[in-house]
C-alpha cells in the first residue's frame, strides 16, 4: 500500500514539475532567450493585402498600404490559469522598418502599437498600422522593392520584475513591392 501511495506521488510530482515544461505541440514562436512562465508566449503576426502590392508604384509617387497586425499569446499545458488573471492587461508592441531597397523610403505611422493580453489563448487582437512608401524619382523601372518589417514585444515581468510571466517575441515580415 505504501510503494502505491509513493508511486502516486512521484507521479503527481512529475506531472507537476515535467507537465508546465512541455509546450503546446501546435505553436512555433520565435522567443527570446527568457522564457514565460510555464511556457507563455507573445506570437505577433502581419498581413496585408496582395491586391494592394500588384499594382506598380511610379517613381515620384508614394503610396499607403494598411497593415493589420495581430497578437496573442500561446501556452503550455498549465498557462491558462495564469493567463486569465493576466487578461486585459497591456503590453506594447515594437515596430521599426530595418531596410527599404536603396531607391525607396518606408515610414510606419506607429512605431508603439499598445496591445491587450487576450485570454483564452489563441484569441487574437488586431492593431491596426499604415506602411507609407516613397519611390525616389531615380527608381528603376519594374525592379522588385523589398521592405523589412520588425515586429517585437518584450517580455512581460511579474511583480518587481523577478520573473518573466510572458515570454517575448521578435519577427522580421518582408513587404514586397514593385516600382513603375
Amino acid at each position: 500500500m505504501k510503494s502505491k501511495i509513493l508511486l502516486l506521488m512521484v507521479v503527481f510530482v512529475c506531472c507537476l514539475v515535467v507537465m508546465p515544461s512541455i509546450p503546446s505541440a501546435s505553436t512555433t514562436p520565435t522567443p527570446h532567450p527568457d522564457r514565460g512562465f510555464h511556457f507563455l508566449q507573445f506570437l505577433i503576426n502581419v498581413m496585408w493585402s496582395g491586391n494592394d502590392t500588384s499594382t506598380p508604384i511610379n517613381p515620384g509617387d508614394t503610396r499607403q498600404f494598411q497593415l493589420t497586425v495581430s497578437s496573442t499569446i500561446t501556452r503550455g499545458a498549465y498557462g491558462q490559469l495564469l493567463l486569465g488573471l493576466l487578461a486585459g492587461h497591456h503590453f506594447v508592441i515594437h515596430a521599426k522598418i530595418d531596410n527599404v531597397s536603396s531607391w525607396a523610403t518606408a515610414a510606419l505611422s506607429s512605431e508603439t502599437l499598445d496591445s491587450v493580453i487576450t485570454s483564452p489563448a489563441g484569441v487574437f487582437y488586431i492593431i491596426p498600422d499604415t506602411l507609407t512608401i516613397h519611390v525616389n524619382t531615380d527608381a528603376p523601372h519594374y525592379n522588385l522593392g523589398i521592405v523589412l518589417l520588425n515586429f517585437s514585444a518584450d517580455n512581460y515581468r511579474g511583480p518587481f520584475g523577478l520573473w518573466t510571466l510572458i515570454g517575448g517575441y521578435d519577427s522580421v515580415f518582408t513587404f514586397t513591392f514593385v516600382s513603375g
